[in-house]
């Protein structure tokens, strides 16, 4: 099973959108989804 896990935030100027996915099987499960999760990496622009 593939699982995806989204969450986002939205004020009058700002919007954030994170989500990961993972693979679940028995044995366990394997993100698969790579990219940074720190804060000052994550920040692509500000108006």
């Amino acid at each position: 099973m593939v699982l995806a896990v989204d969450g986002s935030v939205s004020t009058d100027t700002f919007r954030a959108q994170v989500g990961d996915s993972f693979i679940v099987t028995d044995d366990g499960y394997e993100s698969i989804t790579a990219h940074p999760k720190a804060i000052e990496d994550v920040i692509i622009g500000a108006h």
